[in-house]
């Protein structure tokens, strides 16, 4: 049974199982300057090794867009989709 049968709309909704691996970022190591914002005061830090958490919150963007530029991909070359350009 499709996810549109579950829900009772008349469109066809396949799910797609995706597993991915994901490298942490490196932090930049050399001196930085930042604020301290409890503070407002100039601070420096230095970081070594692996140790950036931002990376988490934003690669679920980046791993949506590369999963419609595949699909795109596969629908233009299946030809579900019709070329405009002929390059």
């Amino acid at each position: 049974m499709m996810l549109g049968e579950l829900l009772g709309e008349s469109q066809q909704i396949w799910l797609i199982n995706l597993l991915f691996l994901l490298k942490r970022t490196a932090s930049i190591g050399i001196l930085q300057k930042i604020v301290n914002i409890e503070t407002m005061e100039n601070v420096e830090i230095e970081f070594s090794g692996r140790c950036d958490p931002c990376i988490v919150p934003g690669v679920i963007p980046v791993v949506e867009g590369m999963i419609a530029n595949i699909l795109l991909e596969i629908l233009l070359v299946e030809g579900f989709i019709p070329r405009i350009l002929n390059i």
